[in-house]
């Protein structure tokens, strides 16, 4: 059996910290773990260009380039949220394939493509 190809993602988390506090709360999830998502997606064509962790909640989300939003489950299985081809139309199009992305809730996230930002909320189904 050829040997898998790791690809690796690791999550880092950024804070600020106000002089009304000593530091943030730490994330409750392990933010130093990788993930072969090759293995995970059983295919080798992946592209993920944006991981994101739900400070609130812990979820993991990361976004394929061609494939869409996933999320990372506790037993680090690989759910699909939602495909690219299922995303609603936006009112202005992107210019570019989606180029990164940032968790504002477990519903609703924030998607950047080039020179443009949209808000992806699934249980309104709108990206705008």
């Amino acid at each position: 059996m050829p040997p898998r190809t790791a690809l690796p993602i690791l999550l880092t988390a950024l804070a600020t910290v106000t002089a009304c506090q000593s530091g943030p709360e730490p994330l409750p999830v392990d933010t130093m773990r990788t993930w072969d998502l090759r293995f995970a997606l059983q295919d080798t064509d992946v592209d993920p260009v944006g991981v994101t962790v739900n400070r609130e909640s812990g979820r993991v989300f990361f976004l394929d380039e061609q494939r869409g939003l996933y999320e990372v489950l506790e037993d680090e299985t690989i759910e699909e949220v939602m495909s690219l081809e299922d995303f609603p139309a936006a009112e202005i199009a992107p210019t570019s394939a989606f180029t990164d992305l940032a968790v504002i809730s477990d519903t609703m996230f924030a998607l950047t493509a080039r020179s443009d930002g949209y808000l992806l909320d699934l249980e309104e189904g709108t990206l705008t």
